[in-house]
């Protein structure tokens, strides 16, 4: 009886080729879309899961308030070691600094090459697997160094690499160190990867032992049984014991040191998804993405199995006739119910088929769209294939459902005298099914257009300076004013080059220093995010003073001066424009102050993200502090500049490695993801404003099928193409226009919502649904249109013939 089943349903297939071609295609597209956003997610939420103690690993982190509230996931070296010393429930620790440093190889050099700095009791809490070497004891020496597998055949020219030596740059001096062991690579989806792991101890005594100065992050290991909660609650005493006294300094007034600083434990499995604002390592993901493409991938599957319903109903009528019959010839309802099912569910498996060869083909642009590095085979493992057996069940019951219930209760003498009569879309179901899938495209694109127009005001939004023609160079470690002004002065012997300065931080770094800033007299404390710089350094970025001048060779006593931004100023209550001359106080660690005149008044401008609002910023002047060189060149000398400043940059500093970027480059790349986002947004907003008219297009073809004689008696009476199109038209664009409605308020709602990441965004004007709304009614007169006039323009003696 199966057999019979299957080969009723093949010749209902090859019967109705166009609807079923349309039906298959449809649904394979919205599967795969739907799986492509599956694997996706997938990987996103897959982050550091992969640990077999996953579950028991916890990051340290800090809540710290001064005048603001902070979470911060760096801590000073001390905390790991005394933590774990302190507390039984703490198995392990290790501590974690993320560092780029130069490689010299046997035959290459590598520069800026991920690194970190870390115990050798990494490898006993984290599963990071050696392919060679002892993870116990890699790292007990500070001569030693853990390669990736990759990195060590590079370096070393050889798939055996154990015990070579290599040199590496560390606090500016070639240094050797021996290969101790050898990794495979760090699985992409965790939190943090490198190529390289030397010990801690290459930091000094002083270092590891200062509890004030954070730089690093700090991991811990639970007990089996340990409650995390209940140990959270006893840091106090532990933050009260080692942190109060050097941070003294910091306490809020009026407030207790408890206020200051709450440490707490972060899962490790969250870190991903739920980064801290500032200071996180690698680079992060988003929950709200992951749930945002996760109800993406659920609407396109719903578009797709709409389509398929409507058009399995649409045809449905088509097959009461033959119910009839089966029904006279002694077929039960449960068995033509089985038959319908079974038919849906085939169509499903076919479909399905098609959408995995769609996603091994489209596989590899997808990754290279999205940034990942998904594997096909992925869909193949864990849940997932009984996730594939589950959509295949639903959709086929979904659009089974109609046929099987509604058809095979048919009595058979109304089917066979005829009585059984089809009204195309002018059924309420499948209009209320239109409009579903209508008003999830007009949302998605209401989306996609928001998405789009905030990261375009975020590239052409004034930032406060201009960081385009800007070249900076990261020597290793800093050098004083008596090394970099000969440099200085031989690049500016270059017409291309306008200014050189130098600077400890520059817009878009990712670490910022900060400290308490008051007002002399005053003892309320402000934290003021503060770097030095060199002279230049506001005019090479261009830099709009409110009021006063930047640092001056003029003036000797610019030492002890200080610029600060509008909002530090308010903060501190001086005005912008008249406060200049006054003197505040830098609250040093020791609680000793060290006393500035204000002789500047910067405008406001964005050092970190538009996610983020402007933050309190002091620039004071230390010619001897050069983190990073900036050289302002001239845009029409761009072809050959570069050249002549690495040229001169190894004539003065041979031993050290040349590593530079553009700054307008380093500012757009902070907005990576944000971009991906956008693009995936837009594809699937597209891919389902397509499904949806592929629907229509189904629809409305029946629709003209089931009113073919109709379409001729009018045509005989005088009707015009253009009536006949409105006609088929009009129901279809009713629907339309009711999603728009329904669709708008909703994806307001939403976006209004997604836009609250960010500090700066742009408002949601009217123009976007109308926009989203025209665009839908656009694509959806095409496709009815096409094949209303299709209809209206047949001849109508062909027409009459018809049945």
């Amino acid at each position: 009886m199966a057999g019979y089943y299957l080969k009723t349903a093949f010749r209902h297939i090859k019967t109705r080729k166009i609807y079923s071609t349309l039906n298959i295609a449809g649904l394979a597209i919205g599967l795969a879309g739907c799986l492509l956003i599956l694997l996706w997610v997938q990987d996103e939420v897959s982050y550091d899961r992969y640990h077999k103690n996953a579950r028991r690993i916890f990051r340290v982190e800090r809540w710290v308030t001064t005048q603001d509230h902070h979470l911060w996931p760096i801590t000073s070296a001390p905390y790991g070691p005394v933590l774990m010393s302190e507390y039984p429930e703490i198995e392990n620790q290790a501590r974690v600094h993320t560092v780029n440093l130069t490689i010299q190889g046997a035959d290459r050099v590598l520069r800026d090459a991920p690194a970190i700095l870390t115990d050798g009791s990494l490898f006993s809490i984290f599963d990071f697997a050696f392919e060679e070497g002892d993870p116990d004891t890699a790292l007990d020496r500070p001569d030693a160094v853990v390669l990736t597998a990759e990195k060590a055949r590079l370096l070393t020219g050889t798939r055996h690499a154990m015990g070579r030596v290599i040199r590496i740059r560390w606090n500016g001096e070639l240094r050797d160190f021996t290969v101790t062991g050898i990794l495979r690579e760090i699985p992409e989806n965790s939190h943090f990867r490198f190529n390289m792991a030397l010990s801690i101890l290459n930091h000094s005594e002083t270092v590891l032992n200062r509890w004030v100065g954070n730089f690093l992050y700090t991991y811990v290991l639970l007990a089996p049984q340990a409650d995390p909660v209940d140990l959270e609650a006893r840091f106090a005493a532990f933050a009260e014991k080692h942190l109060a006294g050097p941070h003294q300094a910091y306490i809020p007034e009026g407030k207790t040191f408890s206020d200051l600083i709450k440490l707490q434990l972060k899962p490790l499995a969250d870190i991903h998804l739920n980064p801290t604002p500032d200071w996180e390592i690698g680079t992060p993901g988003n929950a709200a993405s992951v749930y945002a493409f996760s109800a993406i991938a659920l609407l396109i599957l719903l578009i797709a199995c709409i389509n398929f319903t409507n058009l399995t109903t649409a045809q449905a009528g088509k097959r009461a006739r033959e119910v009839g019959l089966r029904k006279t010839a002694g077929a039960r309802r449960s068995q033509l119910r089985r038959q319908f099912l079974g038919e849906a569910t085939g169509l499903t498996l076919i479909a399905l088929g098609i959408a995995l060869g769609i996603i091994q083909l489209i596989l590899p642009y997808f990754n290279r769209l999205s940034g990942k590095e998904t594997a096909f085979s992925s869909l193949f493992q864990g849940w997932n294939p009984l996730f594939l057996i589950g959509l295949i069940l639903f959709t086929g019951l979904a659009a089974g459902l109609y046929p099987a219930f509604v058809l095979s209760a048919f009595k058979p003498i109304v089917v066979l005298k005829g009585r059984i009569h089809h009204r195309g879309p002018k059924g309420l179901f499948r209009q209320i099914l239109v409009v579903g899938q209508f008003i999830i495209s007009i949302g998605l694109i209401a989306g996609t257009l928001v998405v789009t127009r905030q990261m375009n005001y975020i590239h052409a939004k004034p930032l406060g300076f201009d960081p385009h023609g800007i070249v900076v160079i990261e020597p290793s470690g800093s050098f004083s004013q008596d090394q970099f002004a000969p440099l200085r002065n031989d690049l500016l012997s270059h017409p291309g080059i306008l200014r050189v300065t130098g600077a400890e931080r520059v817009p878009g770094d990712l670490l910022y220093g900060d400290t308490l800033y008051r007002k002399q007299g005053d003892d309320h404390r402000h934290r003021f995010i503060h770097w030095s710089t060199n002279y230049d350094y506001i005019d090479a970025l261009k830099i709009a003073m409110v009021s006063g001048r930047p640092f001056s060779r003029a003036f000797g006593t610019d030492t002890t001066a200080v610029l600060l931004n509008e909002t530090a100023a308010r903060a501190i209550m001086l005005d912008p424009e008249y406060g200049l001359g006054q003197q505040i106080e830098r609250v040093m660690n020791d609680s000793s102050v060290r006393s500035y005149t204000v002789i500047g008044v910067m405008k406001d401008f964005h050092f970190k993200t538009l996610h983020q609002e402007i933050e309190p910023v002091a620039l004071f002047l230390d010619p001897d502090d050069h983190q990073n060189v900036l050289i302002e060149i001239d845009p029409g000398y761009a072809g050959t500049v570069l050249p002549f400043i690495e040229s001169r940059w190894r004539s003065h500093f041979p031993s050290r490695e040349f590593n530079h970027r553009f700054l307008d480059q380093t500012l757009r790349g902070l907005y990576t993801r944000e971009m991906k986002v956008r693009d995936i947004f837009t594809l699937f907003s597209l891919l389902s404003i397509f499904l949806a008219c592929l629907g229509l297009l189904g629809l409305v073809s029946y629709a003209a099928e089931v009113r073919t004689k109709e379409i001729g008696i009018r045509k005989v009476l005088g009707a015009s193409v253009r009536n006949i199109t409105a006609l088929l038209s009009k129901e279809f664009i009713q629907c339309v226009v009711i999603a728009a409605l329904i669709a708008w308020p909703l994806a307001y709602w939403l976006m209004n919502r997604w836009l609250g990441n960010f500090a700066y965004r742009i408002g949601i004007g009217a123009d976007v649904f109308l926009l989203s709304g025209l665009l839908a009614m656009s694509i959806a007169m095409l496709a009815v249109g096409t094949q209303a006039i299709r209809a209206a323009t047949a001849n109508p003696i062909q027409t009459l013939r018809y049945e």
